[in-house]
């Protein structure tokens, strides 16, 4: 039976999203084709109508994040405080609290760099996007320096959501939220600030 374009499309859309829900709760390596069809109420075999394995899986679930992210994280960038918002929102318990939701870079970037180069290309372009988009708003930089202070506040809070998530003393991972909120506020708007 052949079905329409339209039909396959929201195939694949259905897929991608339940695989991105399930990588970032459960881990890429956690996650079979089998059961992720299973849940998605298909049938193994209509998996390879869309996709030729689990890796082209994976490169288009990371692809399909980080499209959404770099959009999501641009809309509240583009807001007066933007910037502030987005550390906000980002160094939260409620993002340290939800795998499933969250910034991949949070949830499966150590994974990622075990995974394909089709995968690690799908998540550098998107790493770079969301670069430039924060590179943009780092105003208080020389230009010549955005890009490089971007990368670093990048990798300051991806590091932080991640040890936040890592210790088993709550009171300890509030500590990392709150201290890193504060460095990253003095860090790329140049003031003091509390979460």
């Amino acid at each position: 039976m052949r079905y329409s374009p339209e039909h396959n499309e929201e195939i694949r859309k259905r897929i991608l999203q339940i695989a991105s829900f399930r990588f970032r709760k459960d881990g890429i390596n956690s996650v079979g084709v089998a059961p992720l069809m299973q849940e998605a109420g298909l049938t193994h075999g209509t998996f390879y109508t869309h996709f030729k394995s689990k890796d082209d899986l994976v490169a288009a679930t990371v692809a399909e994040l980080n499209r959404e992210r770099v959009e999501t994280i641009g809309t509240t960038l583009a807001q007066p405080n933007g910037l502030e918002t987005f550390l906000r929102s980002f160094l939260s318990e409620s993002h340290r609290d939800t795998f499933s939701a969250g910034c991949l870079n949070a949830s499966i970037v150590g994974e990622i760099a075990r995974e394909s180069d089709k995968v690690r290309s799908a998540y550098t372009q998107g790493t770079a996007d969301l670069i430039e988009a924060l590179a943009a708003r780092l105003e208080r930089f020389a230009p010549d320096q955005r890009r490089s202070a971007a990368i670093a506040l990048l990798s300051m809070i991806c590091g932080s959501i991640q040890s936040a998530r890592a210790v088993s003393d709550p009171a300890f991972s509030k500590e990392i939220l709150d201290g890193s909120f504060k460095m990253a506020m003095l860090f790329a708007l140049g003031r003091d600030a509390t979460r």
